[in-house]
């Protein structure tokens, strides 16, 4: 009979590191955002770090009675031993006493043992999960290997992303070779186009590293919009879109793209009406989405966790170079104890935070609230975001769509000849740029096709 063999673990060192950040929190607070409680073997020392690791976010100080009404309200204090579990693990008169000098480069010490640990866990972990896939007769060879590359890959992230310090050498470098590239091609798009022409004499192109943000009322086209942007981007640019789905299925996405390729009525296709010239557009709208690198993730209710992890793999297998997300309000935050207004800016740095760290664009979708709904004028402005967290200032790129036809159809006394007046007309309000221009761009919006045009001509407003 074989031995049964434990799993790495280091309580000892767990143990340690939550007494350093019980007496010493504020040291102990870069150490701190290194790790998670899942990778704590104990499951009480993980519960307990996450309480002492918000608290030394929040830069507050804990004692026993603190933490045990915390706890309590979080119906957590039994899962941690109650009072005599307490008592065990923030006993160590050496954390208590430790002079503030030593605390940094002792709780790196702890992270340093636990992170090791934890990692062999997750190894094991994702090792065993691909040999019960192998043993299963129905499994495909193929996709095990997929699965297992991507295990290893988030495991191997971990272990090789360091602290992210760099030296100024390389980075001068690259902001020169940038200003010289600049400079030949004085005026032109240097970064992701858009497709649009006018919004793209704005912006001069996506920049890697930007994070943009999308902005409207319902039904104002958002999704359409960002929807024609991975279009141009994936099929006719073939650089390599993932789009993140949290309200639409990857299957209404790409019958959006075909009609909109195609340019034949949505509606046609949902009853079952196309003619033969339609289905002759919609196979060659069929032939260039199915060659384009478009990549579609469509599970409902990701976290901001997950949507990173999920690029980070996408970016190390396809190259990923544009990410758009349909859209903020639909994502969960890791912390949700401090209301949805907090929790939609946690989601917010986070999306920035991905575009720096995949130096990749992140194009987010945002639903504006109803305030704009009560103002004479209801274009939408910065100030309508304030509201939505942090969104305003985390973002690189605000834009607003605007089209009066929405409001106009809701007027009294509205005739066939006014709503033609306003049906097809569309505005890209351009309301905050970090790099460039701000402006109004006037624009066609062809709902049946769920399809934005430029004007025949330039038609911006500065």
């Amino acid at each position: 009979m074989p031995k049964q063999r434990t799993l790495p673990k280091n309580t000892e060192a767990e143990s340690l590191l939550l007494n350093l950040m019980y007496y010493h929190g504020e040291g102990c607070k870069k150490t701190a955002e290194s790790l998670r409680p899942e990778d704590f073997y104990d499951a009480s020392h993980g519960i307990l770090f996450g309480v002492l690791r918000e608290a030394a976010s929040k830069g507050e100080k804990l004692n026993y009675v603190i933490l045990k009404d915390v706890l309590e309200s979080e119906g957590m204090f039994d899962k941690v031993g109650g009072k005599d579990g307490l008592s065990a693990i923030f006993s160590n008169k050496e954390a208590k006493d430790m002079p503030p000098d030593e605390v940094g480069k002792t709780a790196e010490k702890y992270l340093s043992m636990i992170l090791g640990t934890a990692n062999k866990r997750r190894l094991i972990e994702a090792a065993d999960h691909i040999a019960t896939s192998a043993y299963d007769a129905g499994t495909d060879a193929a996709g095990i290997v997929d699965e297992a590359e991507k295990s290893i890959m988030g495991i191997s992230k971990g272990l090789d992303d360091g602290n992210g310090t760099e030296e100024s050498l390389p980075i001068v470098v690259r902001v020169m070779e940038k200003a010289c590239e600049l400079e030949q091609n004085k005026g032109q798009i240097t970064g992701i186009p858009t497709g649009f022409r006018d919004v793209d004499s704005l912006l001069l192109g996506i920049q890697s590293d930007d994070y943009v943000v999308i902005a409207a009322r319902p039904s104002m086209g958002k999704t359409a919009f960002a929807m024609n942007i991975a279009t141009n981007v994936a099929v006719y640019k073939k650089k390599p879109v993932l789009i993140f789905s949290l309200e639409m299925s990857s299957d209404q996405i790409v019958t959006r793209m075909l009609t909109s390729i195609a340019m034949i009525d949505s509606r046609r296709m949902k009853m079952g009406e196309c003619s033969s010239e339609d289905w002759s557009e919609i196979l060659k709208a069929g032939d260039l989405i199915s060659g384009a690198p478009l990549f579609l993730n469509d599970r409902g209710g990701l976290t901001v966790g997950e949507i990173r992890r999920a690029a980070r793999e996408a970016k190390a297998k396809y190259g990923i170079e544009l990410i758009i997300i349909d859209y903020i309000q639909l994502m969960s935050g890791e912390n949700k104890k401090d209301g949805r207004t907090q929790e939609v800016s946690e989601i917010s740095r986070n999306l920035k935070a991905l575009a720096k760290e995949l130096h990749v664009p992140v194009i987010a979708l945002s639903q504006l609230s109803r305030a704009v709904e009560s103002r004479v004028s209801k274009r939408p402005m910065l100030s309508d975001l304030r509201e939505s967290g942090s969104i305003e200032q985390d973002a690189d790129i605000v834009m607003f769509l605007y089209r009066e036809a929405y409001y106009t159809k809701d007027k009294e006394g509205v005739t066939d000849e006014d709503m033609d007046e306003v049906r097809d007309k569309a505005q890209v309000i351009i309301s905050k740029n970090r790099n460039g221009d701000l402006g109004d761009v006037n624009m066609r919006f062809i709902s049946q096709w769920t399809k934005f045009m430029d004007m025949p001509e330039p038609s911006i407003v500065k």
